[in-house]
């Protein structure tokens, strides 16, 4: 069962890891600005390929890891019959991503005093690196990223969070894990995660009272 905490609700006293989505939760997301580039570039049907909770086809594959960047750069122009730049490209599929609030990178590096903190994220070579010049030094907010095209495992699958539970030595229950993907927050709660279900640009201090005090 998908639970939904609240301010009104103390987390369970068993938690000690949270567990962050990338896209949708700490970062702010634009989809429609990505479409308009893709289609000045001329792929017409790029909705079939991105989404705000998933991506599909060579998309997909690339937040898999299971094709290069190079590949993907080649597949692309190839499949959809356009001739533009490996940076043209770069910069089409990073309009996606419209910045990371100060607000949420102050969040996480006070909740690292109390709690292990670590990123759970379906993403891909280019958004990610998107990230680090957007993060900085990574290192001051997670104690560790779990990141789709290094698994080589994307959510709502559950060979991702096995993943991740092999790696972190506490078992679900202790772990509470914010996303904005439903189906990536039911799997998850069917293995024994405590979960939430962010809604855009949320703020998430009201999640942690005893952190946040007034």
């Amino acid at each position: 069962m998908m639970e939904k905490y609240g301010a009104e609700t103390i987390l369970p006293s068993e938690i000690d890891t949270l567990m962050f989505d990338f896209g949708g939760v700490l970062v702010n997301l634009r989809q429609e600005r990505c479409v308009n580039a893709f289609r000045q570039l001329g792929v017409t049907h790029i909705e079939d390929y991105i989404s705000k909770y998933s991506q599909n086809g060579l998309f997909l594959e690339l937040e898999k890891g299971t094709v290069s960047r190079a590949q993907f750069y080649d597949n692309l122009r190839r499949e959809v019959g356009i001739v533009c730049s490996d940076r043209q490209i770069d910069d089409a599929w990073n309009a996606f991503l419209v910045d990371i609030p100060q607000t949420k990178l102050s969040m996480l590096e006070t909740l690292r005093a109390h709690y292990r903190v670590i990123m759970l994220s379906n993403t891909n070579e280019i958004h990610w690196q998107w990230a680090l010049n957007a993060f900085g030094d990574v290192s001051r907010y997670f104690d560790h990223t779990y990141l789709s095209f290094q698994i080589k495992a994307a959510k709502p699958d559950r060979a991702i969070f096995d993943y991740v539970l092999r790696h972190e030595t506490n078992m679900p229950s202790h772990i509470f894990f914010i996303d904005d993907g439903i189906k990536n927050i039911q799997t998850a709660a069917q293995l024994g995660f405590h979960t939430y279900l962010a809604s855009e640009r949320e703020d998430f201090t009201s999640l942690f009272p005893h952190v946040f005090a007034s």
